[in-house]
């Protein structure tokens, strides 16, 4: 009867999912079902997406040299994660896919710290350092690979495989395939190219890790953003590069997956592992993150694998089938120590949502004389795995959280007017802490998203009644509430900001799917994970979830110039993501010279060298024009080299509307206008751009200074 009840649930989740539109904003709202069957009936409308609707326009081959460094990059990650796992002892308590995986992700933390030492010491466009940091690396793990060889690895009393194993399985393989792919197409998402590459780009060009009083965003930490400095340094090309460290952010990803794998099969079965491995990667939110270049996908890995060494230190000696010595659990602390604060150099809130969580837990859980060094140890190793970027923040701003907690440590270019803009920009929503406002969230995280699963709610519930898996499946599941809640009183309620849970989610629809044991539920979960799958590859590899331009030759998509192949406007402007005065600028500024642009913060796809701000930042324009007279102004320019002006009206409207983030208001069409064009001090361009959008400008007479 439990068990009639429980599909008669799925379906009809399935019902509701599948007639929900899957943009509820949009003019004329489209059911999921729709979609579904455009896609699957018409392939050709997708697969013409892939080459960008012209055949002519393919290439693939141009990805082999940025597979090759990002492999590069991870192998020598898991080399040097696999060293310090040995040093710990900890190798001797995990399996031979648990080193692998957690050796890897310990290992890429490990980098990007050597990156942020060699960075702050001014040495990113030295190759030959990282080249011989790399070779070290390889040389270590060639004179310990003897004892790695013959060393026994630790099983798993749960090794089975059914055929519901093996389909969950491959099922998960397309989706690694289509996110390798997505995440070497070039970036598109704003906040990529504000900082998420932008960064990388500025501190590799000026060869050193400074800080950047233009770009707020800069000076906090990018722990997971330091494997595109390495790319680009490694070859030599920031372009390039910056694809490389997309690539490897993309790698989380298949990585996570295997952590869930790997964790279902130590605590719950290996099936329910594999079917974790496999709603993670389906769930569309997944390839969304790991394609764009946002780095949620490194957040979620480094808090699962925290937690995962978390349990693990807990159950040492605490139950008879949990092996190990009072000092594995400090090992196994300090392990989760270093996965936390990793997640802390990915994004400040992991204090809260996971050091926090998982600090308490090793600390109160085990209620012996080595709890309170285990918290100690846990400690001492996230300061390890983050305080570097700490100490960076520390002498570079005299603020190791910079820009928080401005009120008590200051910070270097902050001011009280730039704290509130910052505060009020990030505070909850005004009215928003109402239960009417919780429903509507919970409703937009568990049904109306266009990037949910079909499978995700139903099975979750269903594990969470599974009486076998409680310890398992109710810490996991107050740990979701606790994010939730936070993040609902805390924040601006972004909802890619609780993609963090989504393995914790997939765990229990693991356990869901192990639920019963009856063959007609087995066989009604394995058609549910294949018709998951399919809707799944469907959704992600179309334009709803990226840039699906898989097969479209790097060159072609470095200009992205207007195709006549693509759709007509609107869905146009979604084909080409460059600007066309990008593109002018990038051919009209001379060797020398500059460009400056005001409103525009992604300015990642510049060629040549340009002065901007983010919103919180001063306004580099009215840092040099105001208040100067006109020869002042020209003096000013010509001191800075400054040849063209953009401005991106649009962009200074949006922040300036109200409940946005706010901006300068001394820049206006007026003041172009009168005090600038009026006076001949610029001169606009004829571009053919709509006035009311952007404007490009020149300065009047740059062409006669010469080579100053």
């Amino acid at each position: 009867m439990i068990e009639l009840l429980a599909c008669v649930g799925v379906l009809a989740y399935a019902l509701v999912f599948f007639l929900t539109p899957f943009d509820a904003t949009a003019e004329t709202p489209t059911p999921r079902w729709m979609l579904i069957f455009i896609w699957l009936f018409h392939p050709e409308y997708s697969i013409s997406e892939w080459v960008g609707n012209d055949a002519s326009r393919f290439g693939i081959l141009d990805r082999i040299p940025l597979l090759v460094a990002s492999a590069g990059i991870l192998a020598v990650s898991y080399l040097l994660g696999r060293i310090v796992l040995e040093a710990l002892r900890l190798d001797r308590l995990l399996t031979k896919l648990e080193v692998g995986v957690m050796g890897t992700g310990l290992g890429a933390n490990l980098l990007s710290l050597a990156v942020l030492t060699l960075g702050v010491a001014g040495q990113l466009q030295n190759r030959m350092l990282f080249f011989a940091l790399g070779l070290l690396a390889v040389a270590c793990a060639a004179w310990r690979y003897k004892h790695w060889r013959v060393l026994k690895p630790t099983t798993v009393a749960d090794d089975r495989w059914d055929r519901t194993t093996w389909v969950a399985l491959a099922c998960c393989l397309p989706f690694v395939l289509l996110i390798v792919l997505g995440s070497l197409v070039p970036p598109w998402h704003f906040d990529v190219r504000e900082y998420h590459l932008q960064v990388p780009k500025e501190w590799y060009q000026q060869g050193r890790v400074g800080f950047l009083p233009h770009n707020v965003y800069g000076n906090m930490p990018l722990g997971a953003e330091m494997h595109a400095v390495l790319g680009m340094t490694l070859l030599n090309d920031w372009w390039r590069g910056a694809l490389v460290g997309k690539a490897i952010i993309g790698a989380f990803a298949p990585l996570t997956a295997l952590v869930l794998y790997c964790f279902g099969k130590r605590f719950l079965s290996t099936t329910s592992g594999a079917v974790a491995a496999t709603a993670y990667l389906t769930t569309p939110w997944t390839a969304h993150l790991s394609t764009v270049g946002l780095i949620e996908g490194p957040y979620a890995f480094y808090f699962v694998v925290a937690l995962y060494a978390t349990v693990m230190a807990l159950r040492v000696g605490s139950q008879p089938e949990a092996a190990g010595e009072p000092s594995d659990r400090l090992r196994l602390a300090s392990l989760a120590g270093f996965f936390a604060g990793a997640a802390v150099s990915c994004k400040y809130p992991a204090l809260l949502f996971i050091v926090a969580p998982l600090g308490i837990a090793i600390a109160l859980l085990p209620r012996r004389v080595f709890y309170w060094r285990s918290a100690g140890v846990f400690a001492l190793a996230v300061a390890c795995g983050c305080g570097l970027w700490l100490v960076k923040n520390y002498a570079l701003t005299g603020n190791p959280t910079y820009p928080l907690l401005y009120s008590i440590f200051g910070g270097e270019s902050r001011t009280p007017s730039k704290d509130a803009q910052w505060s009020r920009a990030h505070q909850t929503p005004q009215g928003g802490l109402t239960v009417s406002h919780a429903i509507g969230e919970v409703k937009i995280l568990t049904l109306t998203s266009k990037f949910l699963s079909p499978i995700l709610i139903p099975l979750a519930l269903i594990g969470l009644t599974n009486r076998s898996r409680r310890a398992i499946t109710w810490p996991l599941a107050a740990l979701c509430l606790y994010m939730f809640v936070f993040w609902w009183l805390l924040t601006h309620r972004v909802d890619r900001f609780l993609f963090p849970l989504l393995p914790f989610v997939a765990l229990l629809v693991g356990v869901g799917v192990t639920t019963f044991t009856s063959k007609r539920w087995s066989r009604g979960m394995i058609g549910l994970l294949i018709a998951c799958s399919i809707v799944g590859f469907l959704y992600d590899s179309s334009r709803i979830v990226s840039d699906n331009r898989f097969f479209v030759a790097l060159s072609d998509l470095r200009q992205d110039l207007p195709n006549p192949h693509d759709p007509p406007e609107p869905d146009a402007v979604r084909y080409s993501h460059i600007h066309s005065a990008h593109r002018y600028l990038n051919s009209v500024v001379q060797p020398g010279y500059r460009a400056m642009l005001v409103g525009e913060a992604q300015v990642f796809n510049f060629n040549v060298p340009v002065l901007y701000n983010t919103c919180f930042d001063d306004c580099v324009f009215e840092t040099m024009m105001n208040g100067l007279t006109k020869d002042e102004r020209m003096n000013a320019l010509r001191e800075r080299r400054i040849s063209h002006v953009f401005i991106f009206w649009y962009e200074l409207e949006r922040y300036r509307s109200p409940g946005n983030y706010g901006y300068s208001a001394y820049v206006t069409p007026e003041l172009i206008q009168r005090e600038f064009v009026e006076q001949g001090i610029l001169r606009e361009i004829p571009l053919g751009l709509d006035p009311g959008n952007s404007q490009v400008f020149e300065v009047v007479g740059w062409q006669t200074w010469g080579n100053e």
